[in-house]
């Protein structure tokens, strides 16, 4: 089962005959033999139309450098990398202060959904999924990619998602840990780390009449929700939340192959 987006990235499930052997990850780890219905194979054409293949295993998860090489299939302008490394940087950060805290965490789809969670702004004009609004169009993106379970995380990170209170509290009661952590990131990163007051100003400055004073002072008291729920999860204050620097290394071995 194949789709090509209009982008030329072509995202194929394919399952293989007879017994699938160990494939190494992009962590450097071996992985054990999966049944051949499970193995998802993403070919993903990059310029110049060299075909790329990463063999994920049992989840549609991709690894550092497969999240890398779909970022870098699309031609990113340096802004936008410099704002989607700062993300998933942070996000990359918090994840694994979670974890070392012992709570169950998948840092694997943090990094990914972090890394791709405004990939709708850079879609070409005439692909389908840019006339969803921003964030749902990363999720169909994403999920046409064959990486459903990043969808979830890149949809619910959009300030937007922060005027409604009805919503934002269903939101809040449901979201899974990796989907706060996603959420709360792209609120301490624009170009780079900062702190959540810096980025409610600049995003005052850019978008200057939005909103009226009360809505924007329930979207940040929502947001600072968002912000104690997190950092109480890393047990870390949030003037010390840092980056994890792993961006540079996952882009440019995605560029090297």
């Amino acid at each position: 089962m194949a789709h090509r987006t209009p982008t030329g990235v072509m995202c194929t499930i394919q399952p293989a005959i007879g017994h699938i052997h160990p494939v190494h990850t992009d962590h450097g780890g071996l992985d054990p033999p999966i049944p051949a219905a499970l193995q998802l194979r993403v070919p993903i054409r990059r310029r110049p139309m060299t075909p790329e293949v990463f063999i994920i295993g049992w989840m549609t998860v991709p690894g550092r450098v497969a999240a890398a090489a779909l970022l870098s299939s699309l031609d990113p302008p340096t802004w936008f990398v410099a704002h989607a490394r700062a993300v998933a940087e942070v996000a990359g950060f918090l994840v694994a202060r979670i974890a070392a805290n012992g709570i169950a965490v998948d840092r694997g789809l943090v990094e990914a959904a972090a890394l791709l969670h405004d990939i709708d702004k850079i879609l070409p004009l005439d692909d389908p999924a840019r006339t969803l609004p921003h964030g749902m169009g990363s999720a169909r993106w994403l999920t046409e990619c064959g990486h459903p379970e990043l969808a979830r995380a890149v949809a619910g990170h959009p300030l937007t998602r922060l005027i409604d209170g009805a919503a934002f509290r269903r939101w809040a009661a449901f979201a899974s840990r990796e989907e706060r952590v996603v959420a709360y990131a792209d609120k301490r990163a624009g170009q780079r780390l900062e702190s959540m007051d810096d980025r409610f100003a600049s995003w005052r400055r850019r978008y200057p009449g939005t909103w009226d004073e009360p809505t924007w002072r329930a979207v940040r008291g929502r947001a600072d929700r968002l912000e104690l729920d997190v950092c109480q999860a890393a047990a870390v204050a949030p003037e010390n939340v840092g980056r994890l620097a792993w961006t540079g290394a996952a882009l440019r071995a995605a560029g090297s192959r």
